[in-house]
């Protein structure tokens, strides 16, 4: 097989002497030229700071930048984050509100008792018996709710009242008695203490992300955990979006700019991507029935934003085969195919 020109592959192994070889004995001709050695560097120095174990992590010595390169990375991530929120500010007409809606509460519940799928398996897996879990922005609880079935407590933070009234049932309905509702933001206050704390799906909406991680980061006696797809999923439908409410379409932070802001924080965590490919949100569940997804998607439309229903379905009727698409689930919107859950994690700093 033909392997292409690599300068920086051949300048290494010149570099590299014999086994049991002294480095003086390496030949004055195989000496690196001085713009090879500034590549070198430029290319090894993202490499060093790629996700790893926290604690090779305090082996390499490593250290965060300064403080101005650590907020080049928070007020680009914030930066997102605002752009996202003035267009849903755009779509309500200048009006502000609650994203999340007692219709999409409610659609977020989901049976505490079900088969856990792969995806969830993975992070029950750090899950012991005897934790306590801490779920920011745990919602309906469709993750939190499972995991209270295999530890000794959890506390959900979030601060929604529609996302309360749907856990608070969901968990009545399950009879699951060892959690508990707080309503309120992150960082907490008072603080907040558990064995893991976790947040899955969260921080494509959190603009001050810095003490956001921090918080995660204090209050987390064995492991912090976020949960994030690969493509968030406020995108998927944005074809919907863009036709309903104009366009282009904003996204929100995802992995690529979260990453950099833990990096510079000195935070090399572990990344696990999750084998189960994302079939369906929970803003868009699948329909048995084409006319019962228009019906779903004006219904959900007209919670997002300032349209009419009458203007929504004849826009979204008059486009319908190229927004939806039929699968073994039923009818929903044409979306990626290939998006991957992640798993971030890390053992706390102490």
């Amino acid at each position: 097989m033909f392997d292409p020109p690599n300068p920086l592959l051949d300048a290494a192994r010149a570099l590299h002497p014999p086994i049991g070889a002294s480095a003086d004995r390496i030949e004055p001709e195989r000496q690196l030229p001085p713009s090879l050695v500034d590549e070198m560097a430029a290319a090894v120095t993202p490499i060093v700071r790629r996700p790893g174990p926290m604690n090779m992590a305090r082996r390499l010595g490593f250290d965060p930048p300064a403080k101005e390169a650590r907020m080049a990375a928070a007020e680009q991530y914030a930066g997102r984050v605002d752009a996202f929120a003035a267009q849903r500010t755009r779509w309500r007409g200048g009006r502000r509100g609650d994203r999340w809606t007692p219709i999409l509460a409610e659609q977020a519940r989901d049976d505490p008792h079900r088969p856990l799928d792969a995806n969830l398996q993975a992070l029950a897996s750090y899950i012991d018996p005897a934790d306590l879990v801490i779920d920011v922005g745990g919602g309906a609880g469709r993750v939190c709710l499972p995991l209270a079935l295999r530890c000794r407590d959890v506390v959900n933070v979030d601060p929604a009242p529609a996302m309360q009234a749907a856990f608070e049932q969901s968990a009545h309905d399950a009879g699951i008695t060892n959690v508990r509702f707080v309503q309120g933001s992150w960082p907490s206050d008072p603080p907040i203490t558990g064995d893991v704390v976790l947040a899955t799906q969260v921080t494509y909406f959190v603009r001050d992300i810095v003490p956001f991680i921090q918080q995660l980061d204090a209050a987390a006696r064995r492991r912090v955990i976020i949960g994030i797809w690969s493509v968030p999923p406020p995108v998927q439908g944005e074809a919907i979006f863009e036709l309903l409410f104009g366009g282009p379409f904003v996204r929100p932070p995802g992995h690529r700019e979260l990453l950099p802001v833990l990096w510079d924080l000195g935070i090399l965590p572990d990344v696990r991507v999750l084998p189960m490919p994302m079939r369906r949100t929970f803003a868009w569940p699948p329909q048995p029935t084409c006319e019962q997804m228009v019906e779903w998607a004006v219904r959900y439309i007209f919670s997002l934003g300032a349209v009419t229903e009458s203007d929504a379905r004849a826009k979204i009727t008059a486009h319908y085969d190229a927004l939806f698409m039929q699968d073994v689930d039923g009818y929903g919107p044409r979306w990626r195919t290939d998006v991957r859950e992640m798993l971030i994690t890390w053992e706390p700093r102490r």
